[in-house]
């Protein structure tokens, strides 16, 4: 019994069995946040936020959605000699793996459905997402503009040296230019959980938050892609039942098939791709997680990407999850194998990663990680770490 063999694992069956408690977690505190708020707190915030809309209203966004090409999809490759595992990763097989698209995986109004579903839900969390939306944008403001330069060759004229100028009219340090923080050579990639013990309010928030950033950021002219990822059966699927017929290899490494999922890719605008976070609500859409691979998948695209900076946030809620293939090999494989990714990224210094953990510490894997006790938090605390690292 795959259960009795790794019981600090739950099966799907077992996950349905509490519901409600996986439902409301952080409802509590999300509707005390919400009687919190005060009518002069939302009276100042509209004001301000007038002054930033015009700001930001100025700005370009960056749209390629043209030029697009979803064929261009590459499944991950795993080098094993370029990582040092205490025991090897292996994949049993990647026949079945996946690499979907939500307008390409289910009809068009069943996708609208659950995307009104999803606004409902996010609606309800109004107030919280206005304060979330108004912050980061008055961050990434007030950094974009953080210093002047006094010793430019041309420009604006300071009205301070003035009176130099006439005096000594050959003089040169009589100009002045605001410099602004630039943007443009930054991307980032939000990695979402997207596992059956994230159903309820944990996916609702981490969505509204995901589309708070992009949607923002994209007036930054900062590329953003949203990846999520899980499995694409319980207990094995297809790759258990060809591993079974094979004759049950001891060891056989990696047990389940992948599923990717692009919510929004790098050239999309958040207007275009906004409908595809629907898919989360699907029924039977969360199953399990396996983080080291996913991990590889969206580096593997942000690599590609020719910007500078290169970040990857990783939310999630706990550790790998896989019964299949925990049960049938050493039951650390997946936490090791994704320990060994993150310190490979990690060395190598091209991209900078945080975890974000939803209800479970994720210090254990990541150095530069936050854990989220109070959901309301999970916004604050996002828009904080990308902040920190712009």
């Amino acid at each position: 019994n795959e259960t009795e063999q790794n019981p600090s694992k739950s099966s799907p069956e077992e996950q349905n069995q509490n519901p409600q408690e996986i439902e409301n977690f952080g409802a509590e505190s999300v509707e005390n946040n919400l009687n919190q708020i005060q009518d002069n707190e939302a009276t100042e915030n509209s004001s301000e936020e007038k002054i930033i809309e015009k700001e930001l209203s100025e700005m370009p966004i960056f749209d390629d959605e043209e030029n697009f090409d979803e064929t261009i999809i590459d499944k991950p490759s795993i080098d094993n000699n370029k990582i040092e595992f205490k025991n090897p990763y292996t994949i049993f097989s990647n026949q079945f793996d996946e690499v979907i698209i939500p307008k390409k995986f289910i009809d068009k109004f069943e996708l609208e459905n659950l995307r009104n579903q999803l606004d409902l839900k996010i609606s309800k969390l109004n107030s919280i997402s206005k304060k979330m939306n108004l912050k980061l944008k008055r961050k990434l403001l007030s950094k974009k503009n953080t210093y002047l330069d006094f010793d430019a060759s041309g420009g604006v004229l300071n009205r301070k040296k003035l009176v130099n100028l006439v005096l000594s009219p050959l003089i040169e340090d009589v100009w002045i230019n605001s410099r602004a923080h630039e943007y443009h050579d930054t991307t980032l990639t939000i990695l979402l959980d997207n596992s059956g013990s994230m159903r309820g309010n944990p996916i609702v928030m981490s969505a509204m938050a995901c589309e708070i950033i992009a949607e923002i950021l994209e007036k930054f002219s900062i590329k953003t892609e949203i990846i999520g990822f899980t499995t694409s059966d319980w207990k094995g699927g297809r790759v258990r039942k060809l591993w079974e017929t094979s004759g049950r290899k001891k060891n056989p490494g990696r047990l389940n098939e992948l599923r990717h999922i692009i919510y929004k890719s790098f050239n999309q605008s958040f207007k275009k791709s906004k409908i595809n976070l629907g898919l989360i609500l699907k029924e039977g859409i969360l199953k399990e997680n396996i983080d080291g691979e996913a991990l590889l998948f969206a580096r593997s695209r942000l690599s590609q990407q020719s910007e500078k900076r290169k970040i990857l946030m990783v939310i999630s809620d706990g550790t790998p999850v896989d019964d299949s293939t925990t049960c049938n090999n050493d039951g650390d494989i997946l936490s090791d194998h994704l320990r060994h990714v993150i310190n490979m990224i990690e060395k190598r210094g091209k991209i900078e990663i945080i975890g974000v953990g939803i209800g479970h510490a994720t210090d254990e894997f990541y150095k530069n990680s936050i854990t989220i006790r109070a959901l309301e938090d999970l916004g604050d605390v996002m828009i904080d770490k990308i902040i920190n690292v712009l």
